[in-house]
């Protein structure tokens, strides 16, 4: 491999060498430049891109064995469903225009989505405590690595009475959510939110405000709204930004919601339904299409294979075609530039041995060799055989 050192030296004698340097130079920053975005690549697709989607929560319930003027055979019973479907924003279209193969990768596509478990950390189920007192009134589930996804979660108890439930969800937000602070809240305007969109709301408002110094921009000088934030200082670095933030970030509050469980009535019953504005994780279909195109490397180089393997059989196929046209043309004239072509390419094969005997027969001393003479007899002999010699 040749070192700069040597590309400086050989540009010395052929200026159009640089040219091989900057495509050297060139190639290795691509090279760089492609490792690099191939590991941010691999490492974004460690936690799936989420989306604005719509949590759709149907809460119902069944009951069985109730009694009507006679002894039931089993003890009466209920059963509590909270069952949730994702709905992704789409353009609106008339069902009547639809036709069965959309339908169909409609139902694929739901099929694909995550479940509801997956968009959950918590879920709590509060009971009536005078009918259902002490740990038989709660119900509590918390996610787990390798658990099986759930799509909807039943919770079953015996009982014949009308019963109320206090349901709380606790939502898997990536990145989590924070309640702002009543001080920021009213600064920025909003009131729940991630972490880095509060800080580039914050900064979004120090610069329309210009609170930043002219001589030291790290600096901030805080105005009236901003001291209510930051405990009445006067200046704050840029840089403890982010760590003043978090005494101002408080958990997500919880969604909770009461359900009443009927025992009378048809069964199941009517659905109760909310309406969760999350940011969910994408469907596992295109997740793992994403990642069989991060990880095709293979893939590409088989490609890369082929694709040169069939650039190089019709450079073939070009020179045998350029060679039998020639020799359409005029066979003669092709014959003998073929035949003094390959004279020039034995010449040259051979040059080096010519030359050096060449160097050795200016010299006399290369004709009083022990050999020669013998040599001589022998060419004479030969040439004699021949003919070649009149007598």
């Amino acid at each position: 491999m040749l070192t700069p050192v040597d590309l400086e030296k050989v540009a010395a004698f052929i200026p159009e060498s640089k040219l091989f340097g900057q495509l050297k130079d060139m190639e290795q920053k691509m090279d760089a430049s492609l490792a690099r975005k191939k590991c941010q690549v691999q490492e974004t697709a460690k936690e799936p891109k989420r989306t604005p989607a719509t949590l759709r929560l149907y809460v119902f319930n069944s009951h069985a064995h109730q009694k009507d003027g006679q002894e039931a055979k089993e003890p009466p019973s209920w059963t509590l469903f909270l069952y949730g479907k994702l709905i992704r924003p789409k353009q609106e279209r008339k069902a009547e225009n639809k036709t069965q193969t959309e339908q169909q990768a409609e139902e694929d596509e739901d099929e694909d989505e995550p479940k509801l478990s997956q968009m959950l950390r918590e879920v709590h189920v509060q009971l009536d405590e005078k009918l259902f007192p002490g740990e038989k009134g709660k119900a509590v589930w918390k996610a787990e690595e390798g658990k099986k996804p759930i799509e909807c979660f039943e919770i079953k108890r015996t009982g014949s009475k009308e019963t109320q439930a206090r349901i709380t969800l606790h939502l898997d937000q990536v990145p989590p959510r924070f309640e702002l602070s009543k001080p920021l809240a009213e600064l920025l305007g909003m009131q729940v939110e991630t972490k880095p969109n509060v800080i580039a709301a914050l900064w979004q408002y120090i610069k329309n405000n210009q609170c930043q110094l002219r001589n030291e921009p790290q600096v901030i000088k805080c105005d009236e709204k901003l001291k209510q934030v930051f405990g009445n200082q006067e200046k704050i670095g840029f840089t403890k930004l982010a760590s003043s933030l978090q005494e101002h970030l408080l958990p997500e509050p919880p969604v909770a919601f009461d359900y009443t469980i009927k025992v009378d009535g048809s069964t199941p019953t009517h659905p109760d339904v909310y309406d969760l504005y999350i940011d969910a994780p994408a469907s596992s279909s295109g997740y793992e299409e994403f990642l069989r195109s991060v990880n095709s490397d293979k893939v590409v180089e088989q490609c890369e294979r082929e694709i040169s393997s069939l650039a190089s059989r019709v450079d073939e196929h070009k020179r045998r075609r350029a060679f039998f046209l020639g020799f359409s043309h005029s066979p003669v004239d092709f014959i003998n530039s073929l035949i003094a072509s390959q004279s020039r390419d034995l010449k040259v094969m051979k040059s080096s041995e010519a030359q050096n005997y060449a160097k050795l027969g200016g010299r006399a001393e290369f004709y009083k060799l022990p050999w020669a003479q013998d040599a001589v007899v022998k060419y004479l002999q030969r040439r004699l055989a021949a003919g070649a010699i009149e007598s």
